[in-house]
């Protein structure tokens, strides 16, 4: 736990666009609190992608670029098997 000086001098160095924000800039912590929770929502979402990956044996990498379109073919080819086994399925 960190004491109230050094939670002080963390939110003393934050800063939007370059600058500080001061404590009456409303939109501006807005800003922040946003970015705070894309981030945390990020983190989130790559831990549960990990997990599902390595229970269905998907690729885990840095690359978020290359791990999303790798998400996307296996979502393509899930959404494909379901339409193929519904058609079996009428067929009978």
């Amino acid at each position: 736990m960190i004491g109230k000086g050094e939670a002080k001098a963390l939110v003393n160095s934050i800063r939007l666009d370059g600058l500080p924000l001061k404590d009456e800039d409303a939109s501006g912590w807005q800003h922040v609190a946003s970015c705070i929770s894309y981030s945390l929502r990020r983190q989130q979402i790559t831990a549960r992608w990990r997990n599902f990956a390595a229970e269905v044996g998907a690729p885990v990498t840095e690359n978020h670029a290359a791990t999303i379109d790798a998400a996307q073919r296996m979502i393509a080819a899930a959404d494909a098997a379901i339409i193929l086994a519904r058609h079996k399925a009428q067929a009978r």
